[in-house]
């Protein structure tokens, strides 16, 4: 069954990211993502129009979950980034993660998974795929969503972004709101 979604991921991939683009002369539209997390009975999409400020994403420790992170722009992605704290997030090491033009850099106790769109032959957006387990015992952490687009002519890029602020322990996998 995994081998059979994750076919259908990979098509779905190559049909999402060679959608090729003109960059437009003024690009006002900020960029858009979407980060799908599934397992231990949880499914959730969350995206830029989401509270995140005000939410929190409880994963149980040990558990394994499937990841999907897109990001997209009519006028081109010039770069996408998923960062994430090592330490208390594992990827595991499937044969779509991080798969190129995906690159994986480490700066501190912080992982940057980013990918470069290319000015020359702009395309409309991107997706990765993976799984990951989280690690720790009542940790506290996140995952930074960061999306910018080529900004027309004039490069005035737009950006979009947003952290996901993850609590990793003996838990049910839910999102609850956090106190204001």
């Amino acid at each position: 069954m995994k081998f059979y979604k994750i076919f259908i991921l990979a098509i779905l991939t190559v049909i999402f990211t060679s959608c090729e683009t003109d960059i437009p002369a003024v690009d006002t539209t900020p960029p858009t993502f979407a980060f799908k997390v599934s397992g231990d009975g949880f499914d959730r999409t969350f995206t830029q129009d989401d509270d995140l400020a005000n939410i929190q994403l409880n994963l149980r420790q040990g558990d394994n979950y499937e990841m999907l992170f897109s990001s997209g722009d009519n006028g081109g992605v010039e770069y996408t980034s998923l960062r994430y704290d090592a330490q208390n997030i594992e990827f595991d090491n499937d044969p779509v993660f991080p798969a190129e033009p995906w690159t994986q850099e480490r700066s501190g106790l912080s992982t940057f998974i980013e990918w470069e769109g290319n000015r020359n032959n702009p395309l409309t957006g991107n997706i990765l795929l993976g799984s990951f387990t989280p690690n720790g015992e009542n940790v506290s952490t996140s995952f930074t969503l960061y999306v910018r687009d080529f900004g027309g002519d004039n490069n005035s890029s737009n950006v979009t972004s947003g952290e996901l602020v993850v609590f990793i322990g003996d838990v049910d996998t839910e999102v609850i709101d956090l106190p204001n």
